[in-house]
């Protein structure tokens, strides 16, 4: 089911450098795992960090000010550390949403996005709480099938992204040497291939390609592609 290897992935991510990379790898992991929407929560006594890759221009709908802090996520998702699933096509599954609740879903649904899962990270307490809600525009049946299948490796993955972006907010920034995979997904990126082409070449996934490239990009103070290719060549990693 999973399309990426989750220790692959972890790997992957330990090599960042900013929690922006953390969070841009993690939304592409839950993309190939057909979770497209990822929102990601952190609240504690201290501060709140919010992050979504969700259009919320469907939230303006309502005339409530306080529409979003009417999200049963923050209520109801992670009062204990179970997986529960949501979205409006899960709403059966929880006969104590009130009605608002429900509304709130319902509404969320007009993106698409009416299937997902939430992953506690920190059970609720007094301080706050911490977790993830992924959502899939691809129906029931996934979920269901990663519900069944594959629910320890998605909360890994997001136990561990969330420990990086922790990790990676607190220390200097710095350059470091580019890996083995990164020079050869550049290498091959000289030689004209594309994206979905290194990836056959290399038998990695075109999102984990994706990653090595911009991730070399960021190690080599590069602003695009083509300047990343130019530096590395210039650096010595790579020959044409």
């Amino acid at each position: 089911m999973l399309q990426q290897n989750c220790e692959e992935f972890a790997w992957e991510i330990s090599q960042l450098r900013t929690p922006d990379d953390v969070w841009d790898a993690s939304c592409a992991y839950f993309a190939e795992q057909g979770f497209d929407g990822v929102f990601y929560a952190d609240i504690n006594g201290c501060s709140q960090k919010i992050r979504t890759n969700i259009d919320a221009s469907w939230m303006s709908a309502d005339d409530d000010p306080n529409y979003a802090a009417r999200d049963p996520f923050f209520r109801h998702a992670c009062n204990d550390a179970s997986v529960k699933p949501t979205g409006a096509l899960f709403l059966s599954e929880h006969p104590y949403l009130d009605d608002e609740e429900r509304r709130f879903i319902s509404n969320a649904g007009d993106t698409g996005l009416r299937a997902g899962l939430a992953l506690p990270v920190r059970v609720r307490d007094q301080a706050g709480l911490c977790g993830w809600n992924i959502l899939s525009s691809h129906g029931r049946a996934l979920v269901d099938q990663h519900r069944r299948h594959s629910l320890a490796q998605l909360r890994f993955a997001a136990l561990f992204s969330h420990t990086q972006m922790q990790q990676t907010a607190a220390a200097p920034v710095s350059a470091s040497p580019l890996t083995g995979r990164e020079m050869e997904c550049l290498q091959w990126l000289a030689c004209g291939m594309r994206t979905k082409e290194i990836a056959r070449k290399t038998e990695l996934s075109p999102a984990t390609v994706e990653f090595h490239l911009r991730n070399a990009r960021f190690k080599l103070g590069a602003s695009t592609r083509e300047h990343a290719l130019a530096l590395a060549l210039r650096d010595g990693h790579i020959t044409i």
